[in-house]
């Protein structure tokens, strides 16, 4: 048996396209988007009422993009204490 392909609402397909055009606008804590993904950790976290509006394959392509530019953010981060750290 095949399974149908699930789409995500147009929403999340933009958002999706900003994390990966804009990383760094979405820093955990000060970035613009950071209320959004409060939200949307606690419901991948299993807060079912949090974020309804979207299904739960949807949450976990958001939080999964999400982590993945922390995971970038920290990266750069690393990176330039490293070189900063040379210099002095």
């Amino acid at each position: 048996m095949t399974r149908a392909r699930k789409i995500p609402c147009e929403a999340v397909v933009m958002l999706m396209a900003r994390m990966k055009s804009h990383p760094e606008e979405f820093n955990v804590s000060t970035g613009s988007w950071s209320g959004l993904f409060q939200v949307v950790r606690q419901r991948a976290e299993g807060n079912k009422d949090k974020m309804v509006v979207l299904d739960d394959f949807e949450i976990e392509m958001l939080w999964a993009k999400f982590r993945h530019a922390g995971r970038e953010q920290l990266h750069t981060y690393v990176m330039k204490t490293i070189l900063n750290a040379g210099e002095k």
